[in-house]
């Protein structure tokens, strides 16, 4: 790799991480333990798994697969979280509705 790789990788990760943080402390955050939040937790999450694994991936090719994986569980959680963190702040719901809960079992 040369230096402007390094750099690259260094950006994307920082990134991934800044996310992975954020995301974890709104989840476990127990002053502000709201449901709006707690989605965005979610959806952070998502977002910085496959952000990671893009990175991951772009500089190293020979992945195993169940790190793909990974990333393409994280693709497929960003439109729920999205949608049901929208509803949540637009609908101004405060506890998670049982159809909620039952679609994201189902997935």
């Amino acid at each position: 790799m040369n230096f402007g790789q390094q750099i690259l990788f260094l950006l994307g990760a920082i990134g991934a991480l800044n996310g992975i943080v954020l995301g974890l402390y709104l989840l476990l955050n127990r002053k502000k333990r709201t449901l709006p939040l707690m989605l965005l937790g979610v959806l952070l999450l998502a977002l910085s798994i496959r952000v990671s694994k893009s990175v991951f991936l772009h500089f190293n090719p020979a992945l195993p697969r169940v790190i793909l994986q990974l990333g393409l569980t994280g693709c497929f959680l960003i439109g729920p979280a999205l949608y049901y963190y929208t509803k949540a702040v637009l609908n101004k719901v405060t506890k998670l509705p049982i159809a909620w809960k039952r679609s994201w079992v189902l997935l």
